[in-house]
């Protein structure tokens, strides 16, 4: 299964918007399930997300971690976000990584301007 990085900033975007420091995450319209928990896997893999449980209807007790955050914050902007969709385009795939790090270089620019 390919990663959907729209829907890996989705994930992100509505762990964070949670109320409670841990949450019950829940996949937007336009995802199935299966597809929205292998998402989950593979952010927590990756560092973004820390798990608490997996039970058999889904995952509980979810959460960004710091490197979650640090991610959402470079890829939040919609603004940002379009920039780096459009340049990765041209790309089959990019790491996780580098599109943080384009989308940070993005913002830096933007605070360094008159």
């Amino acid at each position: 299964m390919k990663r959907d990085l729209d829907l890996v900033r989705e994930i992100l975007m509505q762990l964070e918007a949670s109320e409670a420091v841990e949450s019950n995450p829940t996949p937007p319209e336009r995802c199935d399930e299966e597809r929205f928990l292998y998402h989950l896997d593979i952010l927590e893999e990756a560092g973004f997300v820390k798990i608490g449980e997996k039970t058999y209807d889904g995952y509980s007790d979810c959460r960004l971690t710091w490197s979650g955050h640090e991610h959402l914050n470079a890829i939040r902007d919609s603004g940002v976000w379009s920039k780096v969709k459009e340049k990765t385009a041209q790309f089959e795939g990019v790491p996780v990584s580098v599109i943080g790090e384009f989308a940070a270089t993005l913002i830096q620019q933007r605070l360094l301007e008159p």
